[in-house]
Order: structure tokens, then sequence, then C-alpha cells
């Protein structure tokens, strides 16, 4: 009774994961499509753009220095705009998005909402260095083999930002550092 207990859990904890649900219904409307994968990156950029604004948002309280501050509301607001950029564009093109955080998005930012002084400092710092390198991978396959012209365009659009976020990082962590 009780493994049949952990079972429902397991299934109702991925039932309630809204990015897994968006790729769902995604699979559904475009598997047999060449959009499939214009959809999957749609998915996974909502998903992390809605994190970095959530872990912006934290940098904004949590911060011991100015210049993670800064960033946290750099994030925050880039992102913002960004995120309802694709909104509109997966709206017209009938792409489901995700609602919420992920379970694995989650995680991360439960990670990140316990952490303190320059322990939240470096590591916010830390994760948006990485997290920008992977987006801008991301970004740029999108950009070059997408196959939905209006995901290509603001994928390619984009870039500049992303990488922009990635040197004030970068920047932030020399600061860090000394």
């Amino acid at each position: 009774m009780s493994s049949a207990m952990i079972t429902m859990g397991a299934i109702a904890c991925h039932n309630n994961d809204s990015t897994e649900a968006a790729k769902d219904q995604n699979e559904e409307k475009f598997d047999s499509t060449d959009l499939k994968k214009d959809a999957t990156f749609a998915v996974n950029i909502a998903d992390a753009n809605m994190l970095e604004i959530k872990l912006g948002e934290l940098a904004e309280s949590y911060a011991t220095t100015a210049a993670v501050k800064d960033l946290g509301k750099m994030i925050v607001d880039d992102h913002t705009k960004s995120g309802e950029a694709l909104k509109a564009i997966a709206l017209k093109n009938d792409i489901s998005l995700p609602d919420s955080l992920s379970d694995k998005s989650t995680i991360k930012y439960n990670d990140f909402a316990t952490k303190r002084g320059m322990d939240f400092d470096k590591s916010f710092t830390k994760e948006m260095i990485d997290a920008h390198k992977d987006a801008i991978d991301a970004f740029q396959k999108e950009a070059d083999k997408g196959n939905n012209n209006e995901l290509k365009d603001w994928a390619s659009a984009t870039i500049p930002t992303l990488q922009y976020h990635l040197e004030m990082s970068d920047s932030v962590e020399n600061i860090l550092d000394k």
C-alpha cells in the first residue's frame, strides 16, 4: 500500500510540473511537423527565463554587494521583457508554454532561497554565468537551425542581450573575487 502511495505521489508531482505539461501538449500538436524542436526550445527557454527572473528577485533582496543587486535587477528587467516577447510569439504560433517553474527549476530556486551573504552573491553570479553560456548556445542553435521564423528572429535579436548579461556576470564575479 505504501509503494502505491509513493507512486501516486510521484505521478502527482509530475502532473503538476507545468513545463512537462507544456512539452506534452506541444508533442501532441507538433509531433509530425518540423516545428517540434522550436516548441521544445520555447518551453525550455520559458522555464529558464522564469527561473532567472525569480533568482534575480532573490538577488535584489538577498545580495550583500551592490554589484550583485544591480545584476539581479538587470536580469529581472530584461528577462521580463524577453519573456513577454516569447509569450506573444508562442500565442501566435499555438505553442504551449509553462506558467510556473519546472520541478527542476523549483529545486534550484529553493536552494538559492536558503543562501545568504557572500555565499548567495558568489552562487548567484556563477549561476548567471553558467545559465547565460547555456542560453547563448541554445539561442544560437535556434537562430541558425530553427524552423519557425519568428522564433529564429527573436532568438537572433536576443543573443546580444544574453552576451551582455554574461559579460556583466563575469565582471561581477571578478569584483567578488577581489
